[in-house]
């Protein structure tokens, strides 16, 4: 009996023995696999250095080849970078001088205040968007004076106003000041129509789409008789936010005249997902015609998800409207619920 006890007990030290061997080989190799990654990487971003080194160097090289290896460099703070943007913004090679601007975002802000102070002053409407760039990913409160100095001139094009308030928005660090820039600029957005408005959005929804106050905007804008453009605009931008109101409105819009407001609509229905959703898709099938606009479809009911996506996808299948490039899509839209319908059975079978 004590023969056996001591046995039992040698197997167990053994196995634990075994485990410990069997993990220690584990964890030498991963380390060893990380450690010649990132030696391999280490490896590699020497290599693009000295490419980009000598790229700026090559004057046979493209300029933009050449532009981008400054830029590139610029980024991990290299003072060669910086002795070249200044040299280039020195010379009369516009798309050079613009590249500079950019690049010299990069130094400290005492070092890029003359080139980008005299950027924004360029009668070259490009070279003065750059430098408005350049001076916002400083935020430097040298750069914000510079940038709320320029804001207070009379500028007559929208483009470039926007562009600078923008800017000057996201180079403001006080809390306080953000909001009275943010109501500044959705106060003037108000006023555009048309083209200018769907520019105005197209920006904002870049600049700041977590932004409370340009949620209310948009919410504010659905009831109006918009361009078809900034009906868009709003409809995805108020769709990323699960919005209510859009979800309230998304019938009407669904049966827009517009290819792009339909489009844009059914786009995103999973998103808002209203309780109505498969009412509303299965209407919008029933009657759309666009081909473009089908084709908008095809992942639509994956994305909702549960049996009733399955449903539409075979209803879809026999929809005599989709092409045999689109039916292929479906098939394979189809396969990806059933594979996920199955997970979820399995994943409530463990539980």
């Amino acid at each position: 009996m004590a023969s056996s006890t001591r046995s039992g007990r040698w197997q167990i030290i053994g196995m634990a023995f075994a485990t410990l061997i069997v993990g220690g080989v584990f964890f030498y190799r991963e380390n060893v696999r990380d450690f010649f990654r990132q030696k391999m990487a280490q490896s590699e971003r020497v290599e693009q250095i000295q490419k980009d080194f000598a790229l700026l160097e090559n004057e046979n090289a493209k300029g933009a080849v050449r532009a981008a290896a400054l830029l590139r460099l610029s980024m991990q703070g290299h003072e060669t970078a910086f002795q070249k943007a200044e040299s280039w913004y020195q010379s009369d090679n516009l798309p050079f001088k613009r590249m500079a601007v950019s690049a010299i975002a990069y130094a400290p802000f005492e070092r890029a205040e003359k080139i980008l102070a005299s950027a924004i002053e360029s009668e070259d409407l490009r070279l003065r968007l750059a430098a408005y760039k350049a001076l916002e990913r400083l935020k430097d409160p040298e750069a914000q004076k510079l940038l709320k100095s320029k804001s207070k001139e009379p500028i007559s094009n929208y483009v470039e106003w926007l562009s600078l308030q923008s800017s000057l928005f996201l180079a403001l660090t006080d809390e306080t000041d953000r909001q009275k820039q943010m109501k500044l600029i959705l106060k003037d957005l108000d006023q555009r129509k048309g083209l200018e408005l769907t520019q105005g959005l197209q920006v904002m929804v870049s600049t700041a789409p977590q932004s409370e106050e340009l949620k209310v905007f948009c919410r504010s804008k659905l009831d109006e008789n918009l361009s078809p453009e900034s009906q868009r605009q709003l409809i995805l931008f108020l769709g990323r936010h699960r919005d209510r109101k859009l979800a309230e409105s998304l019938s009407r819009f669904v049966k827009s005249d517009q290819e792009i407001v339909r489009s844009a609509s059914i786009e995103v229905l999973p998103s808002i997902c209203p309780e109505n959703r498969w009412q509303i898709f299965d209407e919008f099938i029933s009657v759309e015609k666009n081909n473009n606009v089908l084709a908008a479809t095809i992942t639509v009911p994956r994305k909702m998800g549960g049996e009733l996506a399955v449903k539409a996808i075979d209803s879809m299948l026999n929809n005599f409207k989709y092409s045999d490039e689109d039916k292929k899509r479906l098939k394979l839209e189809k396969n990806k619920v059933q594979e996920d319908l199955q997970s979820q059975c399995r994943q409530m079978v463990v539980r």
